[in-house]
Order: C-alpha cells, then sequence, then structure tokens
C-alpha cells in the first residue's frame, strides 16, 4: 500500500489509508501504508470524525490542508497535526454506483492533484481491489479487525452492556491512552485489560 500512497502525489514523508465497510458504512476491515497513516485512520475510528468519515456519510471526496484541518474537524484536526501530518484528503471507492470503501491520503505538507488522486482510487476499485486478479500483497495487509470484534464480545460476556457500548468502551480507552483500538483490543482478549467493572 505504501507505493499505491506515493503514486497519488503524496511525498514519501505521507501515506495512505483503505477502510472497506458493509452497506450500512460500517467498518469491515482496514490497510494502511505505514504506522502513521494507520494512526490516522483509527483515530477517525475512535473520534468519529475526519476525511474518511465524511466521505463514508456523505460519498463525496474531500480535502483539508493546515488550520484548515482543525477547522473542519476540531478533535480530529488537532490529533492529525501532532502526528506531524498537515494535508489529508479522502475519496469514495466504489463499484457500479455502490459505495463499499474509502481511500485517504496524507501528507506533511501538500495533497495530491484531485484528478490523480480520484484515478488511482478508481484503479484501485477496479483492478486491485475487485478485478479478478486481485492483488494479494494488498490483500495480506488488511487488517478484518477480528480482535476488535473478538474484544467487543469478551465485555458483552462480563457485564450488561451493548454492543454499541462496548465498542465506545474500547474507543475511549484506546482514546485516553493515545494507542489504537487493536491494541487496546488484544489486551482485553489476552486477559491483561478489563473494562467493565473497573473502579473510575
Amino acid at each position: 500500500m505504501a507505493a499505491r500512497s506515493r503514486r497519488t502525489g503524496t511525498s514519501r514523508r505521507g501515506g495512505g489509508a483503505l477502510v472497506l465497510m458493509d452497506k450500512n458504512r460500517r467498518q469491515l476491515a482496514v490497510a494502511s501504508s505505514d504506522a502513521r497513516a494507520g494512526r490516522a485512520q483509527d483515530l477517525e475510528y475512535v473520534l468519529g470524525e475526519g476525511p474518511m468519515c465524511d466521505v463514508a456519510r456523505s460519498g463525496r471526496a474531500v480535502a483539508a490542508t493546515g488550520s484548515g484541518l482543525m477547522d473542519r474537524w476540531p478533535h480530529y484536526g488537532r490529533g492529525v497535526l501532532d502526528l506531524g501530518l498537515r494535508a489529508a484528503a479522502a475519496v469514495p471507492l466504489t463499484c457500479e454506483g455502490d459505495q463499499f470503501g474509502v481511500m485517504a491520503v496524507f501528507d506533511e505538507a501538500r495533497l495530491p492533484l484531485k484528478a490523480d488522486f480520484r484515478r488511482i482510487a478508481t484503479a484501485l476499485a477496479a483492478d486491485v481491489l475487485l478485478g479478478p486478479d486481485g492483488d494479494p500483497l494488498l490483500y495480506g495487509d488488511i487488517d478484518v479487525q477480528d480482535v476488535v470484534h473478538q474484544a467487543t464480545g469478551m465485555i458483552l460476556a462480563q457485564g450488561e452492556v451493548t454492543t454499541t457500548d462496548a465498542l465506545a468502551l474500547i474507543k475511549a480507552r484506546a482514546f485516553r491512552e493515545g494507542t489504537t483500538t487493536a491494541d487496546i483490543a488484544r489486551r482485553i482478549v489476552d486477559s491483561d485489560l478489563r473494562l467493565t467493572g473497573e473502579p473510575e
């Protein structure tokens, strides 16, 4: 995925992320070009705001740079700037008019040209993800988030909470500790962390 993110026009100081969604716009799987892009994507998942969230809801491309990140997404913008990223853009991934995912790029300085970004997203959707010879290396990089689903189930078994509440507990702990939801989920699954019945 790293090479593809650079083809969109971002510099070597940037990166990219990909989210696959179900028909209800729920996140099914993610892939990122590097740890920082992965953290930027997970920050959106935790906060519920950012370029990929906007595209998932609206189906329209979005972009922001510099202080525009905080103007558009106050909490997410601050988090992305803290990661050293000053530009973010996202476009929908579609097949026959139906949106099945979102692709985003991040950079320390600039955004890709919109035409190039849309062209790469279209090629990614048509050839790499949906084509008969889909790229096995990309699929190998995708995290289907099994550990987050497993941890959510374990929280449900521990206390009287809903699935939404269980996932919110994981997201809140990840935000509080400045880590990813996957990291918190792994600790729950490994019995190193319990989120219900904890004293506040």
